[in-house]
């Protein structure tokens, strides 16, 4: 039994839901080989995930990591390490406490700031960095320390 599905283009014009699904019912094939199960997910434009660390990540609830691995697993979720155009990503993270640039995987590009003492400092980082031109992907900006009740919001 070897069932594919696909949609997109039975589906009504302007429906831009893309989706493949194929399923193998582990039998011999035709050239005698074991045919393998296999399951394949929409293609992946946003990260360099596989399929299965992806849908992993994204139905989780995450329990007891600090905040550096999560910052760090977060631009692994969020970006590619190198575009289709060749860059490499930029991730801008502000206010982090404990997160290591050295857990993310090169050759994505990491600005932290780390010791952020107001809310002021934070406008003056963002604002240095829209100064400078550059282009970011993923931005983070831990507030925790700073909104501490409603009427710090």
């Amino acid at each position: 039994m070897d069932i594919t599905y696909k949609a997109g283009s039975d589906l009504p014009a302007g429906n831009d839901i893309q989706r493949q699904l194929s399923i193998d019912d582990g039998c011999t094939g035709a050239d005698g080989e074991k045919t393998q199960a296999k399951r394949s997910g929409p293609p992946n434009r946003m990260n360099d995930l596989d399929y299965k660390t992806w849908l992993k990540f994204l139905k989780s609830f995450f329990r007891d990591k600090s905040s550096g691995e999560m910052t760090s697993e977060l631009i692994s979720f969020f970006t590619k390490a190198v575009w289709p155009d060749g860059r490499p990503s930029r991730s801008l993270i502000i206010g982090v406490p404990g997160f290591a640039q050295a857990l993310v995987q090169e050759p994505r590009i990491v600005e932290c700031f780390r010791d952020i003492r107001s809310l002021a400092g934070i406008t003056d980082i963002l604002q240095a960095a829209c100064n400078t031109g550059k282009a970011y992907d993923f931005i983070l900006i831990d507030l925790r320390s700073y909104v501490t009740d409603a009427a710090s919001v």
